[in-house]
C-alpha cells in the first residue's frame, strides 16, 4: 500500500494512520474512533505519539 504525503498538521487522518500502523489488530469502530475521541479532549497535540504517552500515563496512574 502507497502511503499518502502527509499533512504537516496534526490531523485526524495522520493520527489514524499511525494508529492502525502502530496498533496490532486495530479496527476503525473497537480502536482509531474511541481513541480519536480520547485524544480530542485531552490538552496534548492531537497526533498518535502523543495519544500513546497520554495512554501510559493513565495506565501507570492507575496501577498506582
Amino acid at each position: 500500500m502507497q502511503r499518502f504525503e502527509r499533512i504537516p498538521h496534526d490531523r485526524y487522518i495522520n493520527f489514524v494512520a499511525d494508529f492502525m500502523e502502530g496498533e496490532t489488530g486495530a479496527t476503525a469502530r473497537q480502536g482509531h474512533y474511541p481513541a480519536w475521541a480520547v485524544l480530542k479532549v485531552l490538552d496534548v497535540p492531537k497526533n498518535y505519539p502523543s495519544w500513546v504517552k497520554a495512554r501510559a500515563k493513565a495506565c501507570a496512574q492507575r496501577n498506582k
